[in-house]
């Protein structure tokens, strides 16, 4: 595992510059300020009395902030890791791997650990973007912001290892990763509650974990007491964390094998 963490890094450092990380952080920058524009231009950063219930806030742009903040780690680390094996096909150097002892998990296990200062580096920047355009960001404590820190980048690299293999089987990234990460911003109440959707779609929502995710840190950031109805909302994500970690490495054993095959065709 520290081998490839220091290969990972070695690539990273020779082939990915300081502009991808500046692409990154300028594209959520801008999607930020595409928030900001529309909460303060159109709607005066306020919040109908008759939404204030759902929302729990009547800063609509702080509300969606924290939220893009938390989904755009998410799919950082989604990116950085789902996509590891499907780059090793691509650049050959897949064979090599698999007639090597390893084992899978400490392959994911091992870029999860590379890359999570990268991410961490661009959710700070994103969140120093926030507090420039106006959000409310310190009215809660810094525990709360690791903790939810903390439960996105896990709940996140579960994910991450069930994607890789969707990833593998098709042998495709462009339309495997964007799909999900649309699906994840529409049912997961990144920008706005999730009660506002039909029945249908937040029943679907139910089953992807960055909706608990999002859930538990709506309650860190509007309360300053936590209750059952949070450690349940924990748990439930949680689980459908560890259901997604399971079947992905389950799943690799069988998507090994194809690997081998559309490799040595």
């Amino acid at each position: 595992m520290v081998a490839l963490i220091r290969r990972n890094w070695q690539m990273y450092r020779r082939y990915f510059p300081l502009t991808l990380f500046i692409n990154r952080v300028l594209d959520s920058s801008f999607q930020l300020i595409g928030l900001w524009l529309i909460a303060h231009i159109l709607f005066a950063n306020e919040v109908s009395s008759t939404s204030k219930n759902l929302f729990q806030t009547s800063d609509y742009f702080t509300y969606a902030t924290v939220g893009m903040l938390f989904y755009s780690l998410s799919v950082t680390i989604l990116m950085n890791v789902g996509r590891a094996l499907i780059t090793e096909v691509r650049e050959g150097t897949l064979t090599s791997l698999l007639i090597t002892p390893y084992k899978i998990m400490n392959y994911y296990f091992g870029v999860f650990i590379e890359q999570l200062w990268r991410a961490l580096f661009e959710f700070l920047a994103l969140f120093l973007v926030a507090l420039f355009l106006g959000a409310n960001l310190f009215s809660v404590s810094f525990s709360k912001w690791l903790l939810g820190i903390l439960f996105v980048t896990l709940a996140s690299f579960c994910m991450s290892i069930f994607l890789s293999n969707i990833m593998l089987m098709l042998r495709d990234t462009f339309i495997s990763q964007n799909t999900l990460f649309i699906l994840m911003f529409l049912v997961s109440g990144v920008t706005f509650p999730r009660s506002i959707l039909p029945q249908w779609i937040q029943f679907i929502g139910n089953f992807i974990p960055m909706t608990q995710i999002l859930e538990v840190i709506r309650m860190l950031y509007s309360s300053t007491t936590v209750g059952a109805q949070f450690y349940q909302i924990v748990f439930l994500g949680s689980i459908s964390s560890v259901v997604y970690f399971l079947i992905g490495i389950i799943w690799y054993k069988k998507t090994e094998q194809k690997i081998i095959g559309y490799i040595f065709e």
